[in-house]
């Protein structure tokens, strides 16, 4: 089996070719769990990369995040040791402020920029993951009815 929709298919029909229950009030039915446990492995190895991607990101997000962190911290620190060496230097105290202050600058936006390009980036993941499970829920959803209007 190829697709998802194969593996929902091929459960449907052993549902409905599912061995009734004797002295079963609801009409259940007896199946195999073994193959069941086997549609399930089958459609989580079929599940779309997108959602693999997703899941990995969300775990990974937060060390992303630490990582821009402590670089920024190491950027951070960086200039302010130049900031202070610059100022040490009588002859150009004004200009190592200056550059000291624009490497706090630019190390702080780089921080944010990192920040929120990470965000942006799960954000736009984790929409493309909601809109691909909608679509899977919505779809079982469909065959449940289905399935339940057979029984009918």
């Amino acid at each position: 089996m190829n697709s998802i929709e194969e593996i929902l298919d091929a459960m449907d029909e052993d549902l409905d070719h599912a061995t009734k229950l004797p002295f079963s009030k609801r009409g259940l039915s007896g199946i195999d769990a073994d193959k069941f446990r086997e549609y399930v492995r089958q459609i989580r190895l079929n599940l779309p990369s997108e959602i693999r991607q997703a899941q990995h990101l969300v775990s990974d997000r937060k060390s992303i995040i630490n990582e821009a962190k402590a670089e920024a911290e190491v950027i951070l620190k960086r200039a302010r040791e130049k900031e202070q060496e610059l100022i040490n230097e009588a002859s150009i105290t004004k200009q190592a402020q200056q550059v000291a202050s624009d490497i706090t600058a630019n190390a702080n936006a780089n921080s944010k920029k990192m920040t929120k390009a990470t965000d942006a980036y799960v954000d736009k993941t984790l929409s493309n993951l909601e809109e691909l499970l909608t679509a899977n829920i919505v779809e079982v959803r469909k065959m449940l009815n289905t399935l339940r209007n057979k029984k009918s």
